[in-house]
C-alpha cells in the first residue's frame, strides 16, 4: 500500500473494514484527538455486516492498518 494521506469530504474511497471490502464517500474527516492519525466517516455504497451488525456508515483512521488491518484508499474513477 502506498503512503496514506487525509481524504477530503466528498472523495470516493475503497478499502477493507474488519475484513469486509467496502466502497463509499467521505462524509466527514477530522484529526484524531489522541494521536497523529486522521479519522474518516464513510457513507458506504452498499451496507456491510461486521460482527453481526449491518452498517451503512463506518469510521476509518488512515494510520491504523498495522494495528487493525482496516484500510482506506482513493477509489479510481473510470470515465
Amino acid at each position: 500500500m502506498s503512503a496514506q494521506r487525509p481524504f477530503r469530504v466528498g472523495e470516493r474511497v475503497q478499502g477493507v473494514y474488519h475484513g469486509q471490502p467496502y466502497t463509499g464517500t467521505v462524509e466527514y474527516a477530522r484529526p484524531h484527538t489522541m494521536n497523529q492519525s486522521y479519522k474518516h466517516h464513510i457513507v458506504l455504497d452498499s451496507p456491510i455486516t461486521v460482527y453481526g451488525a449491518t452498517r451503512d456508515r463506518i469510521i476509518v483512521s488512515i494510520w491504523e492498518p498495522r494495528e487493525s488491518h482496516n484500510t482506506i484508499e482513493a477509489l479510481e474513477v473510470v470515465a
